[in-house]
């Protein structure tokens, strides 16, 4: 082979490589359980410990968005666990995104989630309905936080997942 072919050769192999790289995201499966506490902000009186269950895969692109397919349930919320609404895809590329589920056309906003991408941290504010549709409010939003066993593991949580991302982190997170 000459000199001239194996530089071609060597070159398209590389471009093809890095072509490759570049549009072949990297698999992560996700299957855990976590402990988290709900809770009202600014209400420390209304406290619950449930539990958060993450089934899915997490696709890292190199130079796109990344996307998790699969369901995040939360202990008895109705949305999660209804087999009729599906979880559509979402990204952490910037540590936080919208949750929508979907059924028969239908979308229904649950919340932002915050985490990072392996989910060992979880941040969920759940919306609530009102006259603009849904929001959430910093002074009596229901907040969804792992892992956590106590109100103050939970607010801890939120405080340094929102300061990472640097996401709602301006919020007080201890009231």
């Amino acid at each position: 082979m000459s000199y001239k072919k194996l530089i071609i050769t060597s070159a398209v192999i590389l471009f093809v490589g890095f072509v490759l790289v570049c549009i072949i995201p990297i698999a992560r499966k996700i299957d855990k359980t976590l402990d988290c506490v709900e809770y009202h902000m600014g209400q420390s009186d209304d406290m619950k410990k449930t539990t958060m269950t993450i089934k899915g895969t997490y696709y890292d692109f190199l130079f796109t968005d990344d996307s998790f397919l699969g369901e995040i349930k939360v202990g008895s919320w109705d949305l999660t666990n209804d087999e009729n609404y599906k979880l559509t895809s979402f990204n952490l590329k910037r540590g936080w995104d919208t949750l929508h589920y979907k059924y028969d056309g239908e979308y229904r906003a649950m919340g932002t989630i915050t985490a990072d991408t392996k989910f060992n941290q979880v941040l969920i504010c759940i919306y609530e309905d009102d006259e603009h549709g849904n929001s959430w409010s910093s002074s009596d939003g229901r907040v969804i936080s792992s892992p956590a066993s106590s109100l103050k593991e939970a607010k801890e949580n939120a405080s340094y997942i929102t300061k990472k991302f640097k996401h709602m982190d301006m919020i007080d997170w201890t009231k």
